[in-house]
């Protein structure tokens, strides 16, 4: 029986609560790849299964094991180049938006080293345009990779149905009929978050046929909720940005996705010196927003709600120079440019345990060849544990694969927690070809092994 391909999928590390940069993948590939997703939820056993796609909770065996050996990984900002061991993985960046603040080395030279540590954990990276290209990966992360300009998955979830649109409003108790502004700035610090205007004054430039919903990062409570719908625990941001008719943030990069709905957009920037003192920005929005809907004030603010009927679309040039490919369908057309070969295996996986990564002999000889044979004749993928790193009583370092016909080399010395993952959680063979390999190893071992 045939084996499929693993694709592992990974929300975004900055709010692990948000799907929004890989969910639309699932329903594509749940079909021809063995589908993982990998979140900070918890389950008993640290895995569910939902539909065909597994849902692994992150730090487990099975977590580890899968960002090991993966077949594939599309992920939204967690991975880096020091948790790389495979070397036939591709690995592929969506991020999590289009960044308005200063970023990686725009920081400060202290940032280098994340930079390139994050740059080198990817094979491809995606981007929804030219200046996210060059301003954003090559210039502020030091990216030198492959890059695939084209559409992003996660605008995808902007387009609901009406039916859908009317069970967001219903779940939040927004009543029938009233228009939807909602403010959603950007993550500032932990903890109560007091809101820098007056729900009532807002209120009352708006209208009575108007509601005040107020989304936080997942980090901020409202210290006084009095007048707004708070849905800072909704966790599908996207499907508030659907049904809103206005959106006020300030520095927050979901403007960028917001600008493919075509809608208004006030920029209330209270606090922009010492926010820019302290962080910076990437660009001057005033290239791309006109300068009266970008605020200061509440009094400002005020006057411009007032004028909403005058708005209209004022996002055009953001949402032409920083997403020009976007619109409905993206995550369709991401996965045909990505073009993931998803031939299945008549082999899964062969593990060969050795007593050292750097040992010659009878054993190299015999692991090689036969790890040749199995990835010619079944297509497996191929992993060498070792016992330990160096034969230390040999004066010299050998290569153990030369032609390097191991997918993965892992030492049980230097990172037990991945050999041991991989053993455990395996779907293939195992092949001992020394006892000692044993010793760094899980008890029993050998009851598993070939």
């Amino acid at each position: 029986m045939k084996s499929k391909k693993k694709l592992v999928l990974v929300p975004s590390a900055y709010n692990p609560q948000v799907m929004g940069d890989i969910e639309g993948f699932i329903p594509i590939y749940k079909d021809t790849f063995e589908v993982y997703v990998i979140t900070s939820e918890k389950y008993d056993g640290g895995e569910i299964i939902v539909d065909g796609v597994h849902y692994v909770r992150k730090g487990t065996k099975m977590a580890n094991y899968l960002i090991a050996t993966a077949d594939y990984i599309i992920d939204a900002g967690t991975l880096t180049g020091t948790n790389r061991i495979c070397s036939s993985q591709k690995r592929i960046s969506v991020w999590h938006g289009t960044p308005y603040k200063s970023m990686f080395v725009d920081l400060g030279r202290e940032h280098i080293v994340t930079a390139l540590d994050y740059s080198l954990g990817y094979d491809l990276m995606v981007s929804p345009s030219p200046w996210y290209s060059k301003r954003f990966l090559r210039e502020s992360m030091l990216y030198d990779g492959e890059i695939l300009e084209t559409s992003v998955s996660r605008t995808d979830s902007l387009f609901i149905s009406p039916e859908r649109a009317h069970e967001v409003k219903h779940a939040l108790g927004i009543p029938e009929g009233k228009k939807v502004l909602l403010y959603a700035p950007t993550f500032r610090e932990k903890g109560e978050f007091a809101l820098p205007f007056s729900p009532k004054r807002i209120q009352k430039a708006l209208g009575d046929d108007w509601v005040i919903v107020v989304k936080l990062h997942y980090l901020n409570t409202i210290d006084n909720a009095k007048g707004i719908i708070d849905a800072t625990e909704y966790p599908l941001i996207n499907n508030l940005l659907a049904i809103c008719d206005l959106l006020i943030s300030d520095y927050s990069s979901l403007v960028f996705d917001y600008s493919v709905l075509a809608k208004p957009c006030l920029l209330y920037q209270y606090d922009r010196e010492e926010y820019e003192r302290e962080r910076s920005f990437m660009f001057s929005m005033e290239d791309y927003v006109a300068s009266v809907d970008i605020l200061s004030s509440e009094d400002d603010l005020c006057l411009r709600l007032s004028e909403f009927n005058h708005i209209g679309d004022n996002l055009v040039k953001v949402r032409k120079n920083f997403y020009p490919h976007q619109g409905p369908n993206a995550t369709e057309r991401l996965v045909k440019e990505l073009n993931l070969d998803a031939e299945q295996r008549d082999v899964p996986e062969v593990i060969f345990l050795v007593n050292q990564l750097n040992q010659i002999g009878g054993v190299h000889t015999f692991a090689t060849n036969l790890a040749r044979q199995f990835k010619e004749r079944f297509g497996a993928k191929t992993i060498l544990i070792g016992n330990t790193e160096f034969d230390y009583t040999k004066d010299n370092a050998y290569v153990f694969d030369p032609d390097n016909l191991f997918d993965v080399k892992v030492s049980a010395e230097t990172d037990l927690k991945t050999a041991s993952s991989i053993v455990r959680r395996t779907d293939g063979y195992i092949i001992s070809c020394q006892y000692g390999a044993h010793r760094k190893l899980p008890p029993n071992l050998h009851q598993d092994a070939v």
